[in-house]
């Protein structure tokens, strides 16, 4: 392309023809090949700065992102290519493959039932939130993850192993227990990507609970039955010999008919009866002592049977400076063994055998150290001592002796009163003494009665507070597939932002793809473009050039 020439038209250029028909235009004649495009317009004041190019100030559009692409499409795609494989590489560690396993307990409400009346209530909703709470601590307590861990096959699970130093901390803090929803549902679960090892753990702490916490209670609950079923029968043998005893003194009975004898005898006749109310109130007392000895001994029993574990016994141990002291000498010696073995394969060499002789010494000590530890250990794992269980029982047994005391002195005044009741007026006393225990028995008997039933409501299989509902199961789907969706999404996400970075970056270089660009993005005049000569073979190209 040439500039204009003089005869050419305002606003034209030209350019050498070699058209084939070279008969009306000679070789290297210039053709006109439209209007040149226009110079931007002058200023309009004078000593302003000029206006900068579209070219140089548009943003990007599809068109010159492409180019810029074109000429950097190879750096382009290596750091595309190595920033996708970094960023797949990161994304596989930390983008986690997690399933979720689960066990079910219901725990419900506890019924009051009126046997008598037919009448069913509920429990307060406080004593049912104190009881929720109660199982959901007593789910990971250190007895109950211990039961768990002493099955073999969870000893052998490779997340054990891992942590065998401390297990039981382990499964404290892997494992979750919660009310989904604020609901009567215990969920007892674990999170982790070894699906089947997840079902065992879960599982053993399930049957840990249900073997430690829910049958022990049954186990508690029936003796405390079994006690009050004596005592029912105490009552009621006594009750029936009281009734007995009225029938035989109603027929004897010869009434007083002097006036003055009949105050007198209503007075002591009110006074007996105040004093049969207040005997009654501490046979109460004397029942509610002597369930409290039964629980005591229960909780004594419980603590005296359960044998420390080599995990209470090292915790225990781990505060004691010559236990300490101890440790760090078998390993030398071990250490010392292995060195000396390592030079002396014989092992009846005096050396090894004076080695083999101070670690058995060492770990003699050691054992000595652990069994005197032993009740320490069992006050560990148990979290009760049996200092506090033997205070506790002695002072419930002072009480309920002081107690049978007192009932004995209420029992000669009674006596006392009734002697003078048979002095004023015959029988008719005993007659009145007589009704008024029959009636505290009577009650008596009654409130034995409910509580038996309501024992017996609560020890049957359809009626305990604390339900299985579903074992741990192995979840469905595979949480591998959601992981690799996650990987190769963050994987075309870096190649398409490194490829988008780099064409961007090109693309801010301004640099001019088309002829186009100058005349419409610059406001130049094109002078000439040059043809591409890649794959062309016209011979007349070089000439015309």
């Amino acid at each position: 392309m040439l500039p204009p020439q003089s005869g050419d038209a305002p606003g034209t250029s030209v350019v050498p023809s070699n058209s084939a028909d070279g008969a009306h235009h000679g070789a290297g004649t210039l053709v006109p090949i439209g209007p040149m495009y226009p110079m931007p317009s002058n200023l309009a004041w004078p000593g302003a700065a000029p206006v900068r190019p579209s070219f140089l100030t548009s943003g990007p559009d599809p068109i010159t992102l492409l180019h810029a692409l074109r000429r950097r499409w190879l750096p382009a795609l290596a750091c595309g290519l190595a920033a996708a494989m970094v960023v797949a590489a990161i994304a596989w560690f930390v983008i986690p493959a997690d399933y979720e396993v689960q066990a079910l307990f219901e725990v419900r409400q506890k019924d009051d039932v009126d046997v008598i009346a037919g009448a069913s209530g509920h429990g307060s909703r406080d004593e049912h939130d104190l009881f929720k709470k109660s199982q959901q601590t007593l789910v990971k307590s250190p007895f109950v993850l211990q039961s768990a861990l002493r099955r073999e096959e969870i000893a052998q699970l490779p997340s054990i192993k891992a942590n065998r130093n401390d297990p039981v901390k382990f499964l404290t803090d892997e494992i979750l227990v919660d009310y989904p929803g604020g609901a009567d549902i215990l969920r007892i679960r674990m999170k982790g990507e070894n699906a089947d090892e997840l079902v065992k753990l879960v599982d053993a702490v399930k049957d840990a609970y249900t073997r430690e916490v829910v049958t022990k209670d049954r186990e508690f609950k029936q003796k405390k039955r079994n006690t009050l079923d004596v005592e029912f029968r105490a009552v009621s043998s006594k009750l029936a010999q009281r009734q007995k005893d009225e029938i035989n003194v109603s027929s004897q009975l010869k009434a007083a008919s002097s006036d003055q004898v009949q105050f007198q005898m209503q007075i002591l006749i009110s006074e007996l009866q105040a004093q049969r109310r207040e005997e009654h109130e501490k046979q109460r007392e004397i029942i509610a002592a002597s369930q409290k000895i039964e629980e005591i001994k229960a909780l004594k029993q419980k603590a005296e049977s359960a044998a420390p574990s080599a995990y209470a016994l090292d915790q225990v141990l781990r505060s004691d400076p010559n236990f300490q002291s101890l440790q760090v000498s078998l390993q030398g010696v071990n250490d010392s063994i292995r060195q000396t073995m390592s030079v002396i394969p014989d092992p009846n060499s005096p050396r090894l055998q004076g080695l083999m002789r101070q670690k058995a010494d060492i770990e003699a000590q050691m054992d000595e150290m652990r069994h005197e530890a032993a009740p320490t250990a069992q006050e560990y794992m148990t979290g009760t001592s049996m200092g506090a269980l033997e205070i506790d029982l002695i002072n419930a047994e002072s009480s309920l002796k002081s107690l049978q005391g007192q009932l004995d002195s209420l029992t000669q005044e009674g006596n006392k009163m009734t002697a003078a009741l048979n002095l004023l007026g015959g029988n008719s006393a005993d007659l009145m003494g007589i009704k008024q225990e029959v009636e505290t028995l009577r009650l008596q008997w009654q409130k034995l009665d409910d509580q038996l039933r309501m024992m017996d409501l609560e020890l049957s299989a359809d009626n305990s507070r604390v339900q299985l509902v579903m074992s741990a199961q192995k979840p469905e789907g595979n949480e591998w597939i959601f992981k690799y969706f996650l990987t190769g999404l963050c994987s075309v996400g870096a190649f398409g932002l490194t490829v988008f970075a780099i064409t961007y970056g090109e693309f801010q270089a301004r640099r001019i793809s088309t002829a186009t660009q100058v005349a419409d993005g610059l406001g130049m005049k094109v002078v000439g473009a040059l043809p591409c000569l890649a794959g062309n073979n016209d011979a007349m190209l070089p000439t015309i050039l």
